[in-house]
C-alpha cells in the first residue's frame, strides 16, 4: 500500500481503499481506526467487537464510533492513562511524520471506567494528500494488556505499567524500532542487567533454553556472538561489551548502527544492531535492537554494482573506474604503476558488415579476455565504444609486459556471417611510471592515449610503451 496519491484522482482512490480496508476488517473480523489528520476526527471500526472499548467509554461501544478533537479529548477526560500523556504526544509527532509507506506500530496505555488500565496496540500508516501533506492515517488495534501480564513473572501491573512508560520513551529514540527490529533489549549499563522487551524466534529459544536473568548482560552478549554472528565479524561485535566503548561510542550521538553478518542455518544474513539512549551526557541504560537487512542490503549492494559497471560487459563503467584509479594512485605512492589504453582494430567493420549485434559480442568477448588476464587489484574499465583501460598498481616491469603480450594474444578473434568475416586485433598504448605522488589520471590517460596512436600508426596488433 503506498502512502500518498497524486492528482485529482486522490480523493476517489483514497476512497476506494478505504472501503476495503473496512471490508477486510469485517472478513478478519480486525479492530481498526482512521484518523482525519486536518480536522483531527477519529473513527474507531468494529469497535462491537472490542470489548475494551465499551470498558474505557461508552463512546467507543458502537460499531463505528467517532471521537472529535482527537486526541486532545481523551487527554480532558482522563481517558488517556496518566503515563500515556507524553507517549501520545510522541505517536503523534510520529504519525504526522512518517514518510511514504512508512509502517508504524506503537503501544498507548487507557484507563477504564473502573479505574483499570488496558494497553492498546496500534498498527498504521500515513496517507498524504497530493501536496505532500499528511493527511489521513489508518490501521488496525489490538488489546495486548495480557502481554503485560504475563511478561515478567514477580512484577506487579503497577510495576509493569510504571517500567513501560520508560519502555516506551527508549523505543521513541529509535525511529521504526516497534516495527523492524525482531529483538529489543533495555540495557542498564551500571548494573550489567537486561530487560527483554521483544525476541525473534531464534533469541526466543536462547534465552529460554541457555540464559539466565541472574546472568550478566555482557554474558547474553558473548554468548550471542560466538553461537549467531559470523567468526570475521565477532572482533567488532565484541567492542560493544564493555559498557565504557558504548558510553564512548553514543558521546556525541543518541544511537549509532551496526551491520554485521549472522550465520544461521549454514546460511549467512546481515543484520544491523542498533543501540539509543536518551540523554547523551548521562547514559546510564540503553536501549539495544537487532533487525534483519539482508534483503534491504543486498538490494542496496545490487544497485551500487549496477551504478559502477558497465551495463554490456559487466565490468567497471568510465566514471567508477576513473574514481578507483585516482584513489589506488593516492594509495600507491612511491610504487611502480602501469596504465594501458586498448583499442579493438578494425571494429568499425564488424559493425558496418556483420551488424550491431555480432560488434556488442565483439566487446563482450574482449571484456571477458582482459578481465580474465590481469589480476583482482588491477583495475579494469570499459572506457567507451571499443576502448578499455587498465591500471596496474604496484607491478615491476617484466610481468606488465607480460600481460601486456597476453592481452594481444587473447583479443585476436575472427567474426562471420557465413558470407562476411572479419578479423579483429588490438592496439595497446601503455605508460610506465613511478609514482611520485605527482601522477595524476588526466596524465596517465594522455601520455597512453599517444602510446595508442603510435600502435596504431605502426600496423596495429601491436604494443607501444611510454616510460616516464
Amino acid at each position: 500500500m503506498q502512502g500518498t496519491f497524486t492528482g485529482s484522482s486522490y480523493e476517489a482512490e483514497y476512497n476506494h481503499i478505504k472501503e476495503r480496508l473496512h471490508v477486510t476488517l469485517k472478513i478478519a473480523h480486525l479492530n481498526g481506526w482512521e484518523w482525519d489528520l486536518k480536522s483531527k476526527v477519529l473513527s474507531l471500526i468494529n469497535t462491537s467487537e472490542a470489548e475494551c472499548m465499551a470498558r474505557i467509554s461508552p463512546l467507543m461501544a458502537a460499531e463505528t464510533s467517532v471521537i472529535p478533537h482527537y486526541p486532545e479529548i481523551l487527554i480532558q477526560k482522563g481517558i488517556i492513562s496518566d503515563s500515556g500523556i507524553d507517549m501520545v504526544r510522541n505517536y503523534t509527532h510520529m504519525i504526522y511524520t512518517a514518510g511514504i509507506g512508512e509502517q508504524y506500530s506503537f503501544r498507548l496505555p487507557f484507563r477504564t471506567m473502573d479505574g483499570e488500565v488496558i494497553w492498546l496496540q496500534f498498527n498504521g500508516v500515513t496517507f498524504r494528500d497530493e501536496n505532500g501533506e499528511p493527511d489521513i492515517a489508518i490501521g488496525t488495534y489490538i488489546n495486548v494488556t495480557s502481554l503485560y501480564e504475563n511478561a515478567e513473572r514477580g512484577y506487579s501491573m503497577e510495576d509493569m505499567l510504571s517500567s513501560e512508560v520508560e519502555k516506551q520513551k527508549y523505543i521513541m529514540m529509535i525511529n521504526g524500532l516497534t516495527i523492524d527490529y525482531s529483538t529489543v533489549f533495555f540495557y542498564d549499563l551500571n548494573n550489567d542487567t537486561y530487560t527483554p522487551f521483544r525476541s525473534d524466534e531464534v533469541i526466543s529459544k536462547l534465552l529460554q533454553e541457555r540464559i539466565s536473568r541472574a546472568l550478566h548482560f555482557t554474558d547474553v552478549l558473548s554468548y550471542y556472538i560466538e553461537n549467531f554472528v559470523y567468526e570475521e565479524d565477532r572482533d567488532m561485535m565484541r567492542l560493544l561489551i564493555d559498557p565504557e566503548n558504548i558510553r564512548q561510542y553514543l558521546k556525541d550521538t543518541n544511537y549509532f548502527n551496526l551491520n554485521y553478518r549472522s550465520e544461521r542455518l549454514g546460511e549467512l544474513v546481515y543484520c544491523q544492531l542498533k543501540i539509543a539512549c536518551g540523554n547523551s551526557s548521562s547514559i546510564d541504560s540503553v536501549v539495544l535492537g537487532i533487525r534483519n537487512i539482508d534483503a534491504e542490503y543486498r538490494s542496496h549492494q545490487t544497485l551500487v554494482l549496477e551504478s559502477r559497471t558497465d551495463a554490456l560487459t559487466g565490468i567497471l563503467n568510465k566514471k567508477a573506474m576513473l574514481a578507483d584509479i585516482h584513489q589506488a594512485l593516492y594509495n600507491n605512492t612511491g610504487r611502480e604503476v602501469v596504465f594501458l589504453f586498448l583499442d579493438l582494430d578494425n571494429f568499425k567493420q564488424v559493425n558496418d558488415k556483420l551488424g550491431h549485434a555480432v560488434g556488442d559480442q565483439a566487446i563482450k568477448d574482449a571484456a571477458n579476455v582482459i578481465s580474465g588476464i590481469f589480476r583482482h587489484s588491477d583495475i579494469v574499465g570499459r572506457f567507451g565504444g571499443d576502448e578499455f583501460c587498465v591500471f596496474l598498481p604496484d607491478i615491476p616491469e617484466g610481468v606488465a609486459l607480460k600481460r601486456i603480450r597476453q592481452c594481444l594474444e587473447g583479443l585476436r578473434h575472427e567474426y562471420t556471417d557465413g558470407t562476411n568475416t572479419v578479423r579483429v586485433t588490438s592496439s595497446i598504448g601503455a605508460v610506465y611510471a613511478m609514482n611520485d605522488g605527482t601522477l595524476h589520471t588526466e596524465d596517465l590517460m594522455k601520455t597512453a592515449d599517444k602510446a595508442l596512436y603510435q600502435a596504431k600508426e605502426s600496423g596495429k596488433n601491436q604494443y607501444k610503451i611510454i616510460y616516464r
